[in-house]
């Protein structure tokens, strides 16, 4: 079955501990959601919720001992 164009989108990986990948396995299953759209969403969530241009004029703090 295919799955329906969702507009133009680039790949991202990331590595998690195991623990984390197999609760997502889990959850995935349960609710029929794929990995893939749960990581989306989250990430697309956070992101919104920033000002990035606030973000960029920041200069980062100083690293303490």
């Amino acid at each position: 079955m295919t799955r329906p164009y969702k507009g133009d989108r680039v790949s991202l990986t990331t590595k998690i501990p195991r623990a984390y990948y197999d609760k997502l396995n889990r959850l995935s299953a349960a609710t029929g959601e794929t990995k893939v759209d749960y990581i989306a969403a989250l990430i697309i969530k956070d992101l919104d919720t920033l000002d990035i241009d606030a973000v960029e004029g920041q200069e980062p703090l100083p690293m303490s001992a």
